[in-house]
């Protein structure tokens, strides 16, 4: 009998330890600047993550969504964000990964208290412009045309039906050079009452992207998504950041056309190192990293002297 209360008790423990330890935290405080990851995997359904998706939360309310890749709608919903306080959504780039659950966003939106206006910036598509994008997607003519409504053109039956337009605006991608949105001669941040956004052309394999400068409440967040800095694209861009966000996408000993794609773990803490950053998140963790974190903590421990936090869905860090 003593033997099988102690196994209870052991059982119990090691259950009650697991759910301690791997429960997210689904809220962030009411008071300062807050990261929240909506989805943290990539490209495998069977993972129970949600695809590449962030929040970044100022005095309890959610200011920028960071992408919106599958199943990132419903964790959304669970963190308790408000739609209509969105100031802003960026992509990093426009892929299945990051773009699946847009839809949903929208036809959902009707309803939650939104009346203004709702920014979207994102880099072009190898095969065209980002409105052509959006208009294949959501156009008259395109994959849910019910949802036109929430572009800037689309039918006057269609708008009547939405309380908001969105308002399509691309980060070029061509050159090495920060892109900020408006004219004069340095050009100027977009900027609500809440956060101002910057945004860089980074390496992809020849896929257009950006990575995200994001200041928020006094704090800087960097959202540089997938990229395998062969031109040096994120340290000067990322630098003194509170938070560095990145796929975590190959292991350390990966070879081959993967590397054209991702930075391996150690050149993920060199670039970390060489900005000065607090924090280094690793999200869109793939099949093929998962079960080598130790190995990729400590290659990019050898480089980063810094916090390396691995993302889960719904997990908040504060700032």
């Amino acid at each position: 009998m003593r033997n099988r209360a102690l196994r209870w008790l052991l059982l119990g423990a090691a259950a009650w330890a697991a759910t301690a330890f791997s429960a997210p935290a689904r809220y962030c405080d009411d008071t300062g600047a807050w990261l929240q990851v909506l989805g943290s995997g990539h490209a495998a359904w069977h993972d129970q993550r949600a695809e590449s998706s962030y929040l970044v939360w100022l005095d309890g309310h959610a200011r920028l969504l960071v992408n919106a890749g599958s199943g990132s709608a419903l964790r959304f919903g669970e963190a308790g964000a408000k739609f209509a306080d969105l100031d802003a959504i960026v992509f990093n780039t426009l892929q299945a990964s990051t773009t699946t659950d847009l839809p949903a966003f929208l036809a959902g939106s009707p309803g939650t208290g939104r009346d203004r206006p709702l920014p979207v910036f994102a880099p072009p598509r190898t095969d065209g412009r980002a409105m052509a994008f959006f208009e294949r997607l959501i156009g008259l003519n395109g994959l849910y045309p019910r949802l036109a409504g929430f572009l800037p053109h689309g039918s006057d039956a269609d708008a009547s039906r939405v309380p908001y337009a969105l308002e399509i605006h691309e980060a070029p991608t061509l050159g090495g050079r920060r892109w900020q949105q408006g004219g004069g001669k340095h050009g100027r941040l977009f900027r609500s009452a809440h956060i101002a956004l910057s945004a860089k052309p980074v390496f992809q394999s020849g896929r257009p992207a950006v990575a995200w400068k994001v200041a928020a409440g006094g704090r800087s967040l960097v959202f540089a998504g997938a990229f395998s800095d062969e031109r040096d694209d994120v340290s000067a861009f990322a630098e003194d950041a509170d938070a560095l966000i990145v796929d975590h996408g190959i292991t350390q000993g990966t070879r081959g056309d993967l590397l054209a794609r991702y930075a391996t773990p150690a050149k993920l803490g060199r670039i970390a190192s060489r900005a000065g950053a607090r924090m280094l998140i690793l999200g869109q963790r793939a099949n093929r990293t998962r079960g080598f974190e130790n190995t990729s903590l400590a290659a990019i421990e050898a480089e980063f002297s810094g916090a390396v936090l691995f993302a889960n869905d719904l997990t908040c860090w504060g700032l």
